[in-house]
């Protein structure tokens, strides 16, 4: 007698389980890890808000507040308010270079690179890029490359040498104070006019007061200053004028304190 054959066991076959439908609803808590991963992926209040289409991404190397006490904040006038502050409070009666810089509002942080070679510019702007960029502690052309910025901005006016009056043949300084006879648009703009148009005349300005515009005269000898101030009675239309004699120097022309105190 023959024991029968075993027989194997029926295989089970698992079907596979079908991919989830991308219309299958989130489950609660994928839905949490999902906000969760959402919030943590938000930029804080530490982190650059600039962007490449604004073109002005640039590492955050420090914490938002530590950058806002190390910037300062230079903001530049619109045309408009400086024309009505050219006209009525003091405006400088002899430079056009303003007009040419200012376009609109222009906001310009600086930190404390920036202030440190504005203030090397001004102590002595008559040295090579690389002793700059030595005593700011960039490179030569990262240097270089905010002396150009720190210009296109209208903060750096303009770079030239300093002449000694006395020593170039202008020994005569005087403060001239004007009072002009009518005070409308058409005798201000005369008498600015008249202004620009005296090379005597290093400087002047709008001034509030008693008196008009405060000048800076230079001459060589008395008969040129007088001269002057008859072209600013005649031409200018100055009903009075006041000499303020320079006799000696008390403080020279200083740095701009940018430093906050």
């Amino acid at each position: 007698m023959t024991a029968p054959n075993p027989t194997a066991p029926a295989a089970t076959t698992r079907p596979v389980q079908a991919a989830r439908s991308p219309c299958r609803p989130a489950s609660a808590s994928s839905g949490a890890a999902a906000a969760k991963r959402a919030t943590v992926s938000q930029a804080g209040p530490s982190h650059s808000s600039d962007s490449f289409e604004s073109g002005t991404v640039r590492p955050q190397s420090a914490p938002a507040a530590a950058s806002a006490r190390m910037a300062v904040r230079f903001v530049v006038p619109m045309r408009a308010m400086l024309e009505h502050f050219r006209r009525h409070a003091g405006a400088n009666l002899t430079d056009h270079r303003r007009d040419r810089i200012i376009f609109g509002v222009i906001a310009l942080s600086l930190d404390s690179i920036d202030l440190r070679l504005l203030e090397e510019l001004q102590s002595d702007a008559d040295r090579a890029n690389v002793e700059f960029a030595r005593l700011v502690g960039l490179s030569p052309a990262a240097t270089l490359h905010r002396v150009r910025r720190l210009k296109e901005s209208g903060i750096v006016r303009g770079i030239a040498a300093q002449l000694d009056p006395a020593a170039a043949g202008f020994p005569l300084k005087v403060y001239v104070a004007v009072t002009l006879e009518r005070h409308d648009e058409r005798a201000h703009r005369r008498f600015a006019e008249a202004v620009r148009a005296m090379p005597e005349v290093i400087s002047a300005d709008w001034v509030t007061g008693e008196t008009d515009a405060l000048l800076h005269v230079l001459a060589r000898e008395v008969a040129e200053l007088q001269r002057v101030l008859v072209r600013l009675s005649t031409r200018g239309g100055a009903s009075r004028v006041t000499t303020l004699l320079h006799l000696e120097e008390l403080k020279p022309a200083s740095p701009l304190p940018l430093e906050p105190a």
